[in-house]
């Protein structure tokens, strides 16, 4: 009897770890309530939504920015998770961002929401040094994919300072490099190293505040990184990075 019983617990632990973990795409249902492709590709940095919400922190009623927006896909999917943001896209791409487009995925995204749709969106069309949208007026600004894309670093950055509320966040979401190992882009960029973009940030005064995955060291990892003006959070975080 004894051994008949150890025989299936081992057939039954064997089996635990032979299931394969949820796909991705099954995760995005359960976690966030919509298909993989309607979440757009949140769901590849952060898996299950309390760890998005934890990390971003987004309040309802805030204002917040996506720059290098695209078609606004990415804005759209977070707006089945929030209500009441006024969200600003912008990118320099006229021909991608144009209000055809927007009313085209507000017309898919209402559908998809399962109550009145009270988040509000507003284009501008930069430049590669200038964001053109309004002064002192973010709590967020958001950057999906889009940093390592940048072209006059410094002179964005230099305009992003003027765009944030005080307290406002600067949030980069991408692919870094290693230092052995170089991510290769279009049109000659490059994917920057984690190091490196904290040092770019801390030369206009934005500092380290959060990391979603300071111990990765996988090369085309996803990584999300929060920078803000307050150095007591930032000393916080990096006691332990």
């Amino acid at each position: 009897m004894t051994r008949h019983l150890i025989i299936l617990f081992f057939i039954a632990f064997q089996y635990s770890f032979a299931q394969p973990a949820p796909r991705l795409a099954e995760l995005s249902e359960t976690e966030y309530g919509f298909k993989k492709k309607d979440m757009y590709i949140i769901n590849d940095f952060f898996e299950y939504k309390k760890n998005f919400d934890n990390f971003f922190n987004i309040k309802n009623g805030e204002t917040i920015a996506e720059l290098g927006a695209g078609d606004g896909s990415c804005s759209f999917a977070i707006s089945l998770i929030y209500d009441s943001l006024k969200i600003y896209l912008e990118d320099f791409d006229s021909k991608t961002l144009n209000l055809k487009t927007i009313e085209k995925l507000n017309k898919k995204y209402n559908k998809l929401k399962s109550k009145a749709q009270t988040n509000t969106f507003e284009i501008a069309i930069g430049s590669f040094t200038s964001t053109n949208l309004p002064d002192n007026t973010f709590d967020k600004i958001f950057m999906f994919q889009a940093f390592h894309e940048f072209t006059f670093v410094d002179e964005m950055l230099s305009d992003i300072t003027k765009k944030l509320k005080p307290n406002g966040k600067v949030i980069v979401l991408d692919a870094f490099s290693l230092k052995d190992k170089e991510i290769k882009c279009q049109f000659g960029h490059r994917g920057l190293k984690i190091d490196e973009t904290i040092e770019i940030f801390k030369r206009h005064g934005f500092y380290l505040a959060k990391m979603k995955s300071p111990e990765t060291n996988i090369v085309n990892y996803a990584n999300a990184l929060v920078f803000d003006k307050n150095t007591i959070e930032s000393t916080n975080f990096t006691k332990n990075y």
